[in-house]
């Protein structure tokens, strides 16, 4: 079920609510002081080694150019060519 919206409630309808809400005051909070003892955190070996996988991922780059470099050298000396098999394999497990 969806409750509609009131488009014109009147003013102060909200001040209204929160009075008979009966809700009671929060307290307001001193700050803390600067300088005081930091915090400690310690990380799982887990937690270790995904910070690390994920700092070698970013490191890697997103082209092997000299990857791309070969294919292209290939398609221009006309000697790359596609195995329709290994390509069907791996196009296989999209089309299920």
């Amino acid at each position: 079920m969806l409750d509609k919206i009131q488009p014109n409630l009147p003013a102060g309808y909200t001040q209204q609510v929160n009075r008979t809400g009966g809700a009671a005051p929060v307290p307001e909070q001193s700050p803390r002081p600067l300088g005081g003892p930091a915090a400690e955190v310690n990380l799982s070996s887990e937690a270790v080694a995904l910070q690390k996988a994920v700092k070698a991922a970013q490191e890697t780059p997103d082209i092997r150019a000299d990857i791309v470099q070969a294919i292209q050298d290939q398609l221009k000396a006309g000697t790359y060519r596609v195995d329709a098999n290994t390509l069907a394999d791996k196009l296989m497990p999209f089309m299920k």
